[in-house]
Parts: structure tokens; C-alpha cells; sequence
């Protein structure tokens, strides 16, 4: 494990690009730091041997490699461990999409199908969830199975998780199996049944999985794969980082416990006897188990003392070489407490700087973030009065435009009414003219050709003279006269009445 470790640090870290699928970089920035990776290597999310790339703030998700491949933590605090049991890992065989482009509910779903697939349907298949699901982009080219029934197949799995999208990680693909057939870049555009065609026995499939109680089709935190790691064993105390280097993570599971030095005491010393000899008493059973770790490490350049020293068998120098011996040790460990609470101290203050200088800048920030949002509104309510202003405007020139066209359509319409009624009255005046001509009636008042002239001028269709009538009787004929002048006069001075006020 430490050659490992030793020629792990000696590597280059290998360059990484961003593929600019994230739409706001500044939102999605990693926050699964170096505590966070030692917690996760000691909770056995993956084999031995994983390499796991330290913590870099500037790393993006949607990163491009041949060596790293991205991972996101919320699989693995529902108590998965890789490699991701065979349903869920065919998903993404079928799909092309890299594990951190889904979205939680997309763990969910897989999840409580691979529960329901072992214990009722054992048939149920990738290729069976086109049926009830659809491959949705949302923002970010960050998919979730989007339901295409008012009542999803699966329950209560479409809770958002809080910046789920902040916490993700990057292992060496030659560390873990299968590392170099996952995807290296993300998919944009992505076809469930084109990817993953049903087949004809998926209907009925899906409907027997919708025939199950609701509870077997509801997410809860309590689901855990059989063949998977509990999600109340994920994650471990997290170590104290400081003083250590990041190589040497890979030796510590967890944070190891500080056994408390048992002091030794000077047992009752019991009276010799002429008989017998003196008996050491034997230590109590606890003291062997609570040993001093420091006392294991000082071994080799102190000699082992026994924990009861017997006084009565040495002179008073042995005694007192034993007790200086002991009250040095108890003096050089209350040194070593004194000194690494010294140390933890300054470590304290030290992150109580940094929190302080962070809490200020983000005061900045806000500050400048506030002052920089009520620049924008009144920009924008500036703009948005002045494009009201100006549509006000545009909307009064308009109407002002259309009452003028108004006026003039009204006014030609009513000249053209007045040309229609002088046309009429002319020709019914010429169609009286002729007919009177016709029966031999002339009146000099008739001024026939000016009638004509004003007709064609004001563009009417002339009247054709009738043809001239059989003969009638001459009492008839003086009767039609008669009328026949009447009416033309009337009609003539209306006309003429007209034509004067046109």
C-alpha cells in the first residue's frame, strides 16, 4: 500500500478539459473536499486499489479524460458501492450517459426497479422502461426519466437533492474495473427507445410491476440493495487532516480513538513474612487493555517497567531511579498534551482568521451583489417607463394616422355617393328623354347633349335610345305624351337641382 501510495504522489496530475455544457460554472463549483475523499475510501464505496483524485475547486464535472472519470456522491449515500449492481449499470451500458450527468431520480428509479426485479419480477429489464419513461434533459445537459403516464411507475422518487450537482469526484479509470468502457464525454441529445427499444413483451411487463402494491413501488431512504453496502455504513468520522499528507489517507479508515494513559499507582506494599516471600499483586485486568499507545512507541528506548514496583525488595536509590523514571514519563506526556493542544489551538485560530476573512468577503460580496441588483432594477425601470413612453407615442401617432384616413375614406365615400345618385338621375333622365323622342314628344328644354357630356364625365354607361314603338292609338299616344312630359320635367329639374349642388 505505502509503494503505492509513494509512486502515486510522484505522477503528474494529467490535464483535464471542460467540456462548456454547464451554463453557470460559478453555481456547480465542487465542494467534495479532501475530508469528504477520505471519508469516502474508508467507507468502502470502491475496491481496494481506487485511486481517487485529490480535491481541485477548479475542476468542472462535465470535464473531459482518458484517465479520470467523474463520479457524484448521491449513489453512493443511498448505500451504493461500485461497481453499481448489474440493472443499474446496464442503464448506462444502453444509454451512453456518464454517471454524473444523472440526476438523483434517476438513481432513485433505477434503485426500487433492481429491488422490485429481484423479488417479483425477475424478467424486467432496461428495455422494458421506455415504456413508462422518457430520457429529459434539464438544463445542463443533466438528465432525469421523465414519466410519460399521470401515474409514474415509481413513487416519490423525483425529490430534488441540494446541490447535489456541487458534490462529485474523479477516480483513475486503470484503478477500478471497466474504468476505460465508461463514457468519456457527456451525451447532449439522448432517445430512450431509440436507445433502448422495447420489446413486445415489455407492455405487459410494465403493467405487472404497476399491479404491485404501492409500497413495493415507492422510494424510501430505508431501501438498500441486498448486494449492496447499508446507507447507515457510508460514511465514517471524518480525519483530522492536519499534519497529514494526502498520501497517506489511504492508511486511515477512521479516526483513531486516544486511549488515556492509565497512571500507575504504588500498590500497598504487604508486610513481609519470616516464611514466605513477598508477593507483587497482579494488576487489574483493565490495565493491560488500556495500555498506552505512547508507552508502545517508547518501548524500545525505555526499558518495560512492571506496573507495581517492589519496594520492599530494593534499596531506597532503586526506588527512587523507578519513581523519577515513572514521574519523567508522566511529565514528558503531560508535555506531549500540552504541546499538541498548543498546536490545536493554533490550528483553531488559524481556521477562525480564515472563517472570519471568508465571512467578510462574503459581506463584500453580498454588498456588492446588493448594490449591483438595485443598479440593474433601476436600469430596467428606467427602460421599462421609457419603452412605455415610447409605445404611448407610436400608439397616439397610430390612431392620430387612422382618424385622418378616416375622414378622408368618408369623404370619398361620400362623393362617390353623390357621383352614383347624379349618374342615376341622368340616365334615368336620358331613358325619359328617349322614350318621349321616340313617340314624337321634343322639348326645348331638354338640353339631351349636355346630359350626355355630363355623364360621360362623371364615367356612367350611356343610355341606348330605344327602338321606335308600333303605332298606337292616338288618344293613347297624347295620354303617354302628356305623362311622359310631365315626368321628364320633374325629373329634369331634379336633376338640374342636383347637378347645381354637385
Amino acid at each position: 500500500m505505502a509503494s503505492r501510495t509513494r509512486s502515486r504522489s510522484n505522477e503528474p496530475v494529467p490535464t483535464i478539459v471542460s467540456q462548456n455544457l454547464i451554463r453557470e460554472p460559478e453555481k456547480e463549483i465542487c465542494s467534495f473536499n479532501n475530508a469528504d475523499i477520505a471519508a469516502l475510501k474508508g467507507s468502502g464505496a470502491f475496491p481496494v486499489g481506487a485511486v481517487i483524485r485529490p480535491f481541485d475547486r477548479e475542476v468542472r464535472s462535465d470535464t473531459s479524460s482518458d484517465e479520470w472519470v467523474c463520479f457524484f456522491t448521491y449513489p453512493f449515500s443511498l448505500g451504493l458501492r461500485y461497481p453499481f449492481p448489474p440493472f443499474i449499470s446496464r442503464f448506462f451500458e444502453l444509454t451512453g450517459l456518464s454517471y454524473v450527468q444523472t440526476m438523483p431520480m434517476v438513481w432513485r428509479v433505477l434503485m426500487v426497479l433492481d429491488q422490485i426485479k429481484s423479488r417479483h419480477c425477475p424478467d424486467l429489464c432496461i428495455k422494458d422502461l421506455p415504456i413508462a419513461y422518457r430520457l429529459r434533459s434539464h438544463g445542463n445537459s443533466h438528465f432525469l426519466l421523465f414519466s410519460t403516464s399521470k401515474n409514474p411507475l415509481i413513487l416519490k422518487a423525483t425529490k430534488n437533492e441540494y446541490q447535489w450537482q456541487r458534490k462529485f469526484f474523479f477516480v483513475k479509470r486503470d484503478s477500478i474495473d471497466e474504468g476505460f468502457d465508461l463514457p468519456v464525454r457527456w451525451l447532449t441529445n439522448a432517445n430512450f427507445r431509440d436507445l433502448a427499444p422495447p420489446s413486445a413483451e415489455s407492455q405487459p411487463r410494465i403493467k405487472e410491476v404497476y399491479r404491485l402494491p404501492a409500497t413495493e413501488r415507492t422510494f424510501s431512504l430505508s431501501l438498500t440493495n441486498s448486494s449492496q453496502k447499508s446507507s447507515s455504513e457510508m460514511y465514517v468520522p471524518i480525519i483530522n487532516l492536519e499534519g497529514f499528507q494526502l498520501d497517506e489517507l489511504d492508511s486511515y479508515s477512521s479516526l483513531a480513538p486516544i486511549k488515556q494513559e492509565i497512571n500507575p499507582k504504588p500498590a500497598d506494599t504487604p508486610k513481609p513474612s519470616s516464611s514466605k516471600t513477598a508477593t507483587t499483586p497482579k494488576a487489574p485486568p483493565t490495565s493491560k487493555t488500556r495500555a498506552s499507545s505512547s508507552r508502545k512507541r517508547k518501548e524500545a528506548d525505555h526499558p518495560t517497567t512492571p506496573h507495581v514496583f517492589p519496594f520492599e525488595n530494593h534499596g531506597f536509590t532503586d526506588s527512587s531511579k523507578f519513581m523519577t523514571c515513572f514521574l519523567n514519563q508522566g511529565l514528558e506526556r503531560l508535555v506531549f498534551l500540552y504541546e499538541d493542544a498548543c498546536g490545536s489551538n493554533v490550528m483553531l485560530e488559524n481556521k477562525l482568521k480564515k472563517a472570519e476573512a471568508t465571512i467578510a468577503d462574503q459581506a463584500a460580496i453580498a454588498t456588492a451583489k446588493s448594490e449591483h441588483y438595485e443598479a440593474k432594477y433601476k436600469a430596467m425601470t428606467q427602460d421599462h417607463q421609457s419603452a412605455i413612453q415610447k409605445i404611448t407615442q407610436e400608439a397616439q401617432a397610430k390612431s392620430n394616422v387612422a382618424q385622418v384616413q378616416h375622414e378622408q375614406d368618408m369623404a370619398s365615400y361620400r362623393e362617390s355617393l353623390k357621383n352614383s345618385v347624379i349618374i342615376s338621375l341622368i340616365q334615368a333622365r336620358l331613358k325619359m328623354a328617349y322614350e318621349a323622342r321616340a313617340l314624337g314628344v321634343e322639348c326645348p328644354s331638354w338640353n339631351i347633349k349636355a346630359w350626355e357630356m355630363k355623364l360621360k364625365d362623371l364615367g356612367g354607361n350611356l343610355v341606348e335610345p330605344p327602338s321606335k314603338p308600333a303605332a298606337e292609338e292616338p288618344a293613347k299616344v297624347t295620354e303617354k305624351v302628356d305623362d311622359a312630359g310631365a315626368s321628364k320635367d320633374a325629373g329634369g329639374d331634379a336633376a338640374d337641382e342636383v347637378g347645381m349642388n354637385a
